[in-house]
């Protein structure tokens, strides 16, 4: 036994001892031996404190911030008789931060911390009782466990030997936490003031940094103070006396990930994918370094990590690693209410930049509907979204995947020196003259090119270049072409950004082109063998490849009616399925084709009505399928609204 574990068991033992005899002193009513017991009782305490086990760091150690080392500074600086303080925005993880990080660095170097929450204190008593319940207890865990008992149960003898005084005496006794807090030891520890913004106390006393400077000055403690961002001038003014640095909290991606998705991604079944470091850069893209909101997306965000889509270990890993990032980035994007919107840009180069930001977006937006309004996200919509989502990277070829490149490149126009910006034109109409961009990729290589003569880089393609190219796009897919317009375009305008002509005339080539393959698609309708079987093949071409917004125009209601009554059992759950599995999620997403979409399933419901005479089992199918195209249209109805 070392001199130190000897003197603290002597110590504890006399301690017990002036317990017992102040327990028999109160019950025999001896109020002239209970005070000088008390007193005693007190002297006591603090010995036990300093004799206490020191600390000791564990062997194994963390690398050291910047703002850790000025932290470790202030601790080694006995002549730092001054405050110092954290602050951030509110749901940043400055607590995590303490309780996590900083807690064991300082363990590491012989220090230890203690944190107060001063939520809801109203009072100078309240905010010194905190403080002093605080440090008795102190990393006291382990072996130190029994410390912090026979601590605690002094403070409770304490009060209770006051009381008995009281009560003999009849008069009242009291005993300031302030001047208990002059007998717990002071050195080595850093004293952590949390939530003081939310205090009554410091909000509405002109002196109430007082106790700060008292901890500091004359107490010679060491206090770090939590703080917001938002403070009224006086307490900017009291604050600024007493605490002479201030450093601002910003929490990296990954300390983010460790405080708030690490337990729960840990969980999730393991993959050929590195999905921590994909969603560590999914929450630094977002920008939204706030821990309040990841964890308000957490379960969205351990769901989309969980996707099934994320296992096809026939996709490059990579392209799904991608993905991931891209569907965190975004989720906490809507589910903070901070997606970026074209219309809040108040120029061209502004709108085109958030346009490439919100790539993918198309294919996510509807899986990610919850999150709007604070619900988790379906498993089997995130699963259906992800895998489209995915299959369009997986899909790239060279040339896309290096027109992402550029793209992205593009984000940071503004900063680049002028031979990167001219290299980065030079690359972007060498992918235009090639006559090779895909559909999704004309809007936003149109937009680029328009950023980058904007800045003067006459090296980008010129308009002119831009049509010869894009016309051999669409003369090749008009179907995807005239949807990836219409979606990036339809977006622009709503935004209200200025239409413009030279993508007015592509869109009306690439509706042109779009009908007019339609047409020769659908000349078998005119005089088929079996209009039933015609008609449901004809849907279900149409219900792939983007050719959705043209359902209506190419098939008329009368022959979806007609084909129902025609054909078999098989051909009507055939037709029965294609609307409830495949029309309900595609039905228009486009903002033009709302109306026409809603007369169109209004008209399919009159003729099938209209119906007269059908057998029992075809009467079922016919109500279903009416109940199936209502739900469907009363749905567009909402949208409509």
């Amino acid at each position: 036994m070392t001199n130190q574990s000897a003197k603290l068991a002597l110590l504890t033992i006399a301690f017990l001892c002036s317990s017992v005899l102040i327990a028999c002193l109160s019950f025999s009513h001896q109020a002239i031996l209970l005070v000088p017991s008390v007193v005693i009782l007190l002297a006591l305490f603090p010995l036990i404190a300093l004799n206490s086990p020191s600390l000791e760091g564990p062997s194994n150690h963390q690398d050291v911030s910047p703002l850790e080392e000025s932290i470790l500074g202030y601790m080694n600086d006995d002549n730092a008789h001054y405050a110092i303080s954290l602050y951030g925005e509110w749901g940043s993880g400055k607590t995590w931060f303490c309780d996590n990080r900083l807690k064991g660095l300082l363990k590491q170097n012989g220090f230890s911390l203690c944190r107060v929450s001063l939520f809801g204190v109203e009072s100078y008593e309240v905010v010194s009782s905190r403080i002093f319940t605080a440090l008795l207890s102190i990393d006291e865990s382990g072996p130190n466990r029994g410390i912090k008992n026979i601590k605690r149960f002094a403070s409770r003898q304490l009060s209770s030997s006051l009381k008995s005084i009281e009560k003999i005496s009849k008069a009242p006794v009291s005993l300031d936490s302030s001047a208990l807090l002059n007998v717990i030891p002071r050195k080595n520890c850093l004293l952590v003031l949390d939530d003081i913004e939310r205090s009554p106390f410091f909000r509405e006393h002109g002196n109430s940094f007082g106790i700060i400077n008292e901890l500091c000055e004359n107490q010679r403690r060491k206090v770090l103070l939590i703080t917001g961002l938002d403070y009224l001038d006086e307490q900017k003014e009291q604050l600024e006396k007493v605490v002479w640095r201030k450093y601002l909290y910003t929490p990296s991606p990954e300390s983010l990930f460790e405080a708030t998705l690490a337990r729960e991604i840990s969980l999730i079944q393991k993959c050929d994918l590195d999905v921590k470091n994909a969603i560590i850069r999914g929450i630094e893209q977002s920008g939204i370094l706030n821990a309040r909101a990841i964890i308000k997306a957490r379960p969205s965000l351990v769901a989309i990590a969980s996707s099934t889509a994320l296992r096809k270990q026939e996709i490059d890993h990579s392209e799904r690693e991608c993905a991931l990032s891209k569907a965190i980035e975004l989720a906490i994007l809507v589910s903070a209410n901070a997606l970026p919107e074209v219309k809040e840009s108040s120029d061209s180069m502004g709108k085109a930049l958030i346009m490439i930001q919100l790539e993918g977006y198309e294919y996510l937006q509807e899986a990610f509907e919850p999150l709007t309004n604070g619900s988790i996200v379906n498993e089997n919509e995130i699963d259906e979204s992800l895998s489209r989502f995915i299959e369009s990277k997986h899909n790239r070829t060279k040339q896309d995947i290096e027109i992402d490149d550029a793209l992205s490149q593009l984000m940071s126009i503004r900063e680049m020196d002028n031979d990167e910006a001219v290299s980065l034109a030079l690359r972007l109409s060498s992918y235009v003259q090639s006559g090779k961009i895909r559909p999704e990729k004309m809007k936003k290589v149109y937009d680029a090119c328009k950023i980058l003569h904007s800045v003067g880089l006459n090296e980008a393609p010129s308009e002119q270049q831009i049509r010869e190219s894009f016309d051999k796009t669409i003369e090749s897919n008009p179907y995807q072409s005239r949807s990836a317009l219409i979606w990036g375009y339809q977006m622009m305008i709503e935004a209200g950004e200025p239409k413009d002509p030279f993508l007015d005339s592509l869109s009306e080539k690439a509706e042109s082109s779009a009908i007019k393959q339609l047409e020769v698609s659908l000349d078998p309708l005119e005089n088929p063998g079996n209009i039933s079987t015609a008609v449901l093949e004809s849907l279900e071409n149409h219900s792939s490849n983007d050719k959705d917004a043209f359902i209506p125009a190419a098939i008329n209601a009368e022959t979806i009616a007609k084909a129902f009554e025609s054909g078999n059992g098989k051909i009507q759950m055939g037709l029965i399925d294609f609307f409830k599995l495949k029309y309900s999620h595609r039905a228009f997403p486009y903002n033009e084709g709302i109306e026409q979409s809603y007369k169109w399933l209004s008209e399919i419901i009159e003729c099938l009505e209209r119906i007269k005479t059908m057998e029992k089992l075809e009467e079922w199918r016919r109500k279903t399928f009416v109940d199936a195209l209502s739900k469907i249209r009363s749905d567009i109805g909402k949208k409509r609204q």
